[in-house]
């Protein structure tokens, strides 16, 4: 269902995005103090969202730092004017175009009605930032302020499709998060477990065949010698054939080279 799906997108994040700069503006003003940030987070999150944490979370947490806008101190409050607004426009072009079905209507010009909408969103875009935005929507829908009639009655068919649905199955519309205190706790956290360093070999002293007498001071592990690795004699011979290879090689190309061009030449002369 293209409404449900619609809903989904543009409806559950309505709570979510006035709940985050609520939150903010709460820890401007003084309301929320330092050491309740978790609690007020979890507390705001059950009031407009419906949700919980999982695990009981600690002042220690800080969930809210998670969202970016949070700890930058960036506002938020746009992206839930946004959502507002756009149903708000597009309610009024559906009006312009002469469909009154704001959730099934073609705001493009047609035989019956020629005003083209477009040309009302061109008009409102074309003015970027030179003039306020409240005295654009002024202009364009005949009036300044955010309605929420127009999101409401873009999902008044998915409404009453639901409302039906709960009168059949009578499910709870209503939150049931119980006491906010359950989801708080003051545990204090785990230190994460720290890996054992290997166990040490004890150097194995070694009995001389001679004399009988041992050296405990005397490690087998340094009398063992890595056979695969060459000698300073050996690196100097490899160097040295290498060296002659190359030699032999770029003669050979120069000859080969010389070759060609003197045969090509005493074609060329006969």
């Amino acid at each position: 269902n293209y409404q449900m799906q619609m809903s989904l997108e543009k409806v559950a994040f309505l709570p979510f995005g006035y709940m985050i700069d609520n939150y903010r503006w709460k820890i401007f003003d003084g309301t929320i103090s330092d050491d309740k940030l978790t609690r007020e987070w979890v507390d705001m999150r059950a009031r407009y969202q419906g949700i919980v944490p999982a695990v009981k979370r600690n002042e220690t947490d800080f969930d809210p730092g998670a969202k970016y806008h949070v700890p930058a101190s960036t506002p938020y409050i746009r992206y839930f004017v946004s959502f507002i607004l756009q149903f708000q426009l597009h309610q009024k072009f559906c009006e312009m175009a002469g469909n009154q079905a704001v959730y099934n209507c073609n705001i493009g010009p047609s035989a019956q009605n020629p005003t083209d909408a477009g040309e009302a969103l061109q008009k409102l875009l074309a003015a970027g930032g030179s003039k306020n935005w409240q005295d654009l929507l002024q202009e364009v829908t005949g009036s300044s302020k955010l309605e929420a009639g127009p999101i409401i009655n873009y999902f008044q068919k998915l409404t009453e499709f639901l409302e039906e649905q709960r009168k059949q199955y009578n499910y709870p519309t209503t939150f049931n998060i119980g006491n906010i205190e359950d989801y708080l706790g003051d545990e204090t956290l785990v230190p994460p477990a720290t890996t054992e360093p290997p166990p040490t070999t004890e150097p194995v002293p070694i009995t001389d065949p001679g004399t009988g007498a041992t050296d405990p001071g005397r490690d087998t592990t340094d009398d063992t010698t890595d056979d695969s690795k060459p000698s300073p004699d050996e690196e100097d011979e490899n160097d040295t054939v290498i060296l002659v290879i190359g030699i032999v090689l770029g003669v050979a190309v120069v000859a080969l080279l010389g070759a060609y061009f003197f045969f090509k030449k005493c074609r060329k002369a006969k």
